[in-house]
């Protein structure tokens, strides 16, 4: 039983191997690449059209808002550092004025 399961398993590896039992409608020949001297009119339609509508896009709410804090210790991290820095009034978070916040706190 052992050596017929052997038997089974080694001619289905040598298959994979050789491809026999790929599925090759995956991979596209070159042939089916789009030759760059071809007109964009030669595209399909459905190619071209947009995933959905403009107005089904929403923007993604912001991640930090400002709060009236000022300072790096009141930061828990550099991207949220950096959001108030960009963003709100009255910051003290780039001694430097070099536009990277908190250096000294979340490094560089």
């Amino acid at each position: 039983m052992k050596g017929m399961l052997l038997v089974i398993a080694v001619a289905f590896g040598g298959g994979l191997v050789t491809g026999k039992y790929l599925f090759r409608g995956a991979i596209a020949s070159p042939g089916q690449c789009l030759d760059p001297s071809e007109s964009i009119s030669q595209i399909p339609e459905e190619y071209l059209a947009p995933l959905a509508p403009a107005e089904l896009l929403v923007p993604a709410k912001p991640q930090f808002q400002c709060d009236g804090r000022q300072h790096c210790s009141q930061m828990k991290s550099k991207a949220e550092a950096q959001f108030f820095l960009a963003n709100c009034p009255d910051t003290k978070m780039d001694g430097d004025n070099d536009g990277d916040a908190c250096e000294m706190q979340f490094g560089k």
